[in-house]
This record gives structure tokens, C-alpha cells and sequence, in this order.
């Protein structure tokens, strides 16, 4: 898959399920003492956020970004909603390649 394609779907699902592990998995945790949701939902977002820094990684090179970019998206990858400045960047960064390599644009 595509660098690029590959970071924008790891990134949004990294993002939701750090929405879900905030805004439900931890309050059912704290609230209502039900512990399950998050151990499960814990380890899936570990899981994507491991996966979302490779893709980075993979992006970065390929793309030859420079440092600061890779590290502006890996603080947005840390704050709750920022997995959407992460798909927009990336989504600019697709339109862009695309743009570059359609025929006729020479």
C-alpha cells in the first residue's frame, strides 16, 4: 500500500480509538468500574499508535519530509482530534502526488 494511503487510514484509526479510549473506556473505568473496555481498548490503541509511528516513519522517508513535519504530526498524533490535522496533511500530500503524476501535467 501506498506510504501515504497507509499513514492517513493508520492515522484516523489510531485517532478514533484514542477518542473511544478517552471518552468511553476511561469513564466506564472510573464511573462505573467496569475495567474490561479499557485493558482492550488500551492494547488496540497501542497496537495503532505503534503501527501510525512506522507508517510515519515509512512516510517520511519516502517522501523525504523534513524532521519538523514528521515531529508537527506525530505532537498531532498525541491530542485528542488532532488524527484530523493528520488526515488533512496527509490528504493535501496525496492530492498533491496525485496532481504531479496524472498524465498531461507535464
Amino acid at each position: 500500500m501506498n506510504p501515504l494511503r497507509m499513514l492517513r487510514v493508520v492515522g484516523f484509526a489510531e485517532g478514533l480509538s484514542f477518542l473511544f479510549l478517552l471518552f468511553v473506556a476511561v469513564p466506564l473505568k472510573h464511573l462505573a468500574h467496569i475495567p474490561g473496555p479499557v485493558r482492550i481498548c488500551g492494547a488496540l490503541h497501542g497496537g495503532l499508535f505503534l503501527l501510525f509511528l512506522v507508517s510515519l516513519l515509512r512516510a517520511t522517508l519516502e517522501h523525504e519530509w523534513k524532521a519538523t513535519t514528521a515531529l508537527r504530526l506525530f505532537v498531532l498524533s498525541l491530542i485528542p482530534f488532532g488524527f484530523v490535522g493528520v488526515d488533512r496533511f496527509v490528504s493535501a500530500e496525496i492530492a498533491r502526488e496525485t496532481a504531479t503524476t496524472t498524465p498531461g501535467n507535464a
